[in-house]
């Protein structure tokens, strides 16, 4: 691992690698070993999934080059040794959760037609524009549970008129994680979303909340939203229940207010409920809780990507690109299909266009965004996402995350469609023309030096 001019994170993305990469296949014939290193370029830090797309990209690449060995389709070898729904680390034991990445091989494979796309691949193999079909099973973590405390706190503040605040210390980067936090408090006390105010990653106000990093937004945030809106559910039945002079286990909230179950017409709204706190037991309705994460489920995806290699001019064009995801449960599965998508497009520039490229100096050439290519509109293939919904007992609502999971497979995917294309493995990233061309050369050049030993 090049650390750079400084250390950085690099030694904890190199520990977070090493664990990751027993997380996929059950075999215990692993070994995993790396050493980070000094150099005299500018300073490494984490890419989105904490040193996941780099290892995947190694690890699945050698999976193709081992199925090629063997003699047998990728997808055979993958599903002789992925984990199971009661895998477990081979190295002490630990469960991975509810691990679905079979399940996102087989639906991954009929989204995608991949047999008939293998059969294009068959056909176009003597053509000067090459069909290429190649996949990546990988895995990604859900927080950073056995590490260190993994803890988020929520604080929900009911107000006179019936709608709440929440207070957490998560910051929504753009990937919806209070939305979905909110969804949650929403879903448990009955509340229209629009009712509920955030006050979000202000620790003037907002509880403690270890970090927005680990993909521990959804899976660690919104159980910390479920517990404080269970106290809050608590403390409003408790108190409509005196106001409605009913048994408390007979209420339930609903449509911004609190209703008798067989008797819906009975009922009080949220404002009443409130007022009544106020005026007659002169208390507020304000309920705090922090979750402390206790498990680390695992996340898993497999992408399959279809390509078409142009010979001469080393050219790679993506035709098609499948995503599945084992996420638990999808509590927001617009905002899940947008992270997977968005991902896409950041694996597609990882593994074909970007790239920093530096002189025998250390200094980097490409310093403009004109330079760096980052895959823009136009040049992304159709996008089919699937969705593997079989639930995680320790999420929240049987939740996974999504956020870094869904960019790992996507480099490895793409390499193997390019090597499958060209006949060459893949050892480095990214597959510029020229890179493309110096594979074929090699690869004419070996099969000159066969034909002629035949000979």
């Amino acid at each position: 691992m090049n650390a750079g001019a400084y250390a950085g994170g690099t030694m904890s993305i190199v520990w977070a690698m090493s664990g990751k990469y027993f997380k996929n296949h059950k075999t215990p014939n692993l070994r995993f070993h790396a050493v980070p290193v000094y150099t005299n370029t500018p300073v490494a830090g984490a890419m989105r999934g904490f040193g996941s797309p780099q290892e995947f990209f190694a690890q699945q690449c050698q999976l193709n080059r081992i199925a090629k060995d063997l003699g047998m389709d990728i997808i055979q070898l993958q599903l002789k040794n992925l984990v199971e729904p009661d895998g477990v680390d081979q190295r002490d034991g630990l469960p991975h959760g509810n691990p679905r990445p079979i399940d996102c091989v087989l639906k991954g494979m009929e989204l995608s037609g991949y047999e008939e796309a293998v059969r294009e691949q068959e056909d176009a193999a003597d053509s000067r524009y090459r069909i290429g079909v190649g996949m990546a099973v990988a895995a990604h973590g859900n927080g950073v549970f056995g590490v260190r405390p993994d803890t988020t706190g929520v604080i929900i503040k009911m107000n006179e008129d019936g709608t709440a605040v929440m207070f957490t210390g998560v910051s929504d980067m753009g990937n919806g994680s209070v939305t979905t936090q909110t969804q949650v408090v929403s879903e448990i006390l009955g509340i229209p979303m629009p009712h509920i105010e955030c006050v979000q990653a202000d620790t003037d106000a907002t509880l403690w909340d270890m970090g927005n990093y680990s993909s521990r937004g959804t899976y660690v945030s919104c159980n910390a939203a479920v517990k404080a809106a269970g106290k809050i559910r608590q403390e409003l039945l408790k108190e409509a229940a005196q106001l409605l002079e009913e048994e408390q286990q007979n209420l339930e909230l609903k449509d911004n207010g609190v209703c008798v179950r067989n008797n819906p017409e009975k009922k009080a709204s949220l404002e009443e409920v409130i007022t009544h706190a106020r005026k007659v037991n002169q208390r507020d309705i304000c309920c705090a809780d922090t979750f402390a994460s206790y498990a680390l489920a695992m996340s898993y995806g497999a992408h399959f990507v279809k390509v078409s290699v142009d010979t001469r001019t080393g050219g790679v064009k993506v035709l098609e690109y499948t995503a599945v995801h084992d996420v638990g449960k999808a509590l927001n599965p617009m905002s899940v299909e947008g992270q997977i998508e968005g991902a896409v497009q950041m694996g597609l520039g990882y593994a074909l266009s970007e790239g920093i490229i530096i002189d025998s100096g250390g200094k980097v050439k490409n310093t403009t965004f004109k330079q760096y290519h980052i895959m823009n509109a136009g040049e992304m293939p159709p996008i089919k996402v699937g969705l593997v919904e079989e639930t995680e007992p320790t999420g929240p609502y049987g939740a996974k995350s999504i956020g870094e999971c869904s960019v790992v497979p996507s480099a490895g995917a793409i390499a193997n469609a390019v090597a499958n294309a060209i006949g060459c493995e893949v050892h480095r990233l990214p597959l510029k023309p020229d890179t493309v061309l110096e594979l074929l050369a090699r690869e004419s050049e070996t099969v000159e030096r066969r034909d002629g030993i035949t000979l």
